[in-house]
């Protein structure tokens, strides 16, 4: 080969070269400018989230209680939504352990953000097409609970609930983020009625409170959150079963319990107990009554949001005094019913309202809700103010007649009679 070709044959292979090494340099450039515009993006999307300082947490609200006068409990009122707040000694470290096992693994290690969760989140994104899903951490829940009012799946969405996170680690302890979180997280729907956080859980799937709760309990409540409807042990117990078991392999995993441990816990059964705590109710016409003044007083909105520890002034002891005295005295078929209300005078305080019958059979208070005249029973109370003013009932003559009475402030003129129309002259008070 002479000199000539070789030289042309070393151009082309250098220029060959060139070319090459300008296309990996330009797809490196690519990279690097896609690289930093995502960093733009993320750095000014999450620049765009609100100072979580400054907001102010979504009411959640608790449910409403009603109590007598001894303090005991009438019962809940009744809503959408069951929530009972507790402390943190309240919560036993089982059910911490359980949900941090199966929710968020490295919840003490990171800052509120687990970086790598993300990254397998949007990298699941990306691929399917489909909205963000996982890689959230209980903080990040956390905000999405109690600062983030219909939140969107999607990754902007993402991104400033991340930040928030991030700035919610700096401001609370990881144990006040971990018993927020317990007791704002939805547990599933039982009869219309959510229970939200760790208490209403417990009392409504195993009728116990949540510091009771045993291990096997307690990862059974662990495993819900994620997805409330589709592990409802009421309605699904196959796989509630099953995902209370992944949570005790999440807790051996974890180091929280150990192996001959997870295993004894997952060879019982479910172990259900359903509670009507928040539905039985004592003193129903009572208690009817009492939800009636609170929404005159204090409006429907207020009495919805609930968190109201209502305390009265009915004396259960005077309740069953109340029954026993209709009963002693109209206790045939065909007597009339009957309501006995008493009020202490020098307050204006309600004691006792009772009625006849049973609330399962006539929702209907006769006491409060039956407008009847009083009839002769108010005589009782002219004839006591009589003697109190010294007037001798058996010497003091009135005249049995239709009477035409003017109403003081001039109103309308008040006709009285007898009910049938039957009068007896002249006679004494008694």
């Amino acid at each position: 080969m002479s000199y000539r070709k070789r030289k042309q044959r070393r151009h082309s292979h250098n220029g060959r070269g060139r070319v090459v090494l300008v296309v990996i340099l330009g797809l490196i450039a690519s990279v690097v400018i896609a690289a930093l515009a995502a960093v733009g993006y993320v750095i000014a999307i999450a620049n765009s989230a609100p100072d979580i300082s400054k907001l102010q947490p979504i009411d959640k609200g608790s449910t409403s209680i009603i109590y007598a006068a001894d303090g005991s409990r009438l019962g809940y009122v009744q809503s959408d939504t069951i929530r009972t707040p507790i402390t943190w000694v309240d919560m036993p470290p089982v059910l911490r352990q359980a949900t941090v096992a199966i929710e968020d693994r490295r919840f003490y290690q990171h800052g509120g953000v687990d970086l790598a969760g993300i990254a397998r989140a949007a990298i699941k994104d990306v691929t399917t097409g489909k909205p963000l899903q996982g890689g959230s951490t209980i903080t990040q829940q956390l905000v999405r609970n109690l600062y983030i009012k219909d939140p969107k799946r999607d990754l902007t969405r993402k991104i400033r609930e991340a930040k928030m996170a991030d700035d919610l680690e700096k401001l609370h302890t990881k144990q006040w983020i971990l018993q927020e979180y317990l007791n704002d997280v939805p547990y599933g729907t039982v009869d219309g009625q959510t229970a939200v956080g760790i208490e209403a859980a417990a009392r409504i799937f195993f009728s116990r409170h949540a510091k009771d709760l045993t291990l096997d309990q307690a990862a059974l409540l662990a495993g819900l959150p994620q997805a409330p409807s589709q592990f409802n042990p009421l309605r699904e117990p196959g796989l509630a079963l099953q995902r209370r078991n992944e949570v005790l392999q999440a807790m051996v995993k974890s180091h929280f319990i150990s192996q001959d441990e997870g295993a004894a816990a997952m060879e019982k059964p479910l172990g259900l107990q359903r509670s009507n705590v928040y539905t039985r109710r004592r003193e129903p016409y009572v208690f009817d009554y009492v939800q009636d003044q609170l929404i005159q007083h204090y409006g429907v909105n207020v009495f919805r949001r609930g968190g109201l520890r209502v305390y009265t002034t009915v004396d259960p002891r005077l309740q069953e005094d109340g029954r026993r005295a209709i009963a002693g005295q109209l206790n045939q078929p065909g007597d009339p019913s009957s309501a006995v209300v008493s009020i202490d005078p020098h307050t204006g305080y309600i004691r006792a309202m009772a009625s006849s019958g049973t609330y399962q059979n006539r929702a209907f208070n006769l006491a409060a809700q039956g407008h009847r005249q009083p009839g002769s029973s108010f005589k009782t109370f002219v004839l006591t103010t009589a003697i109190l003013k010294g007037i001798d009932p058996n010497s003091t003559v009135y005249v049995s007649k239709p009477l035409s009475l003017r109403v003081p402030g001039g109103g309308p003129t008040w006709n009285v009679k007898t009910y049938d129309g039957t009068y007896g002259g002249a006679m004494t008070i008694t």
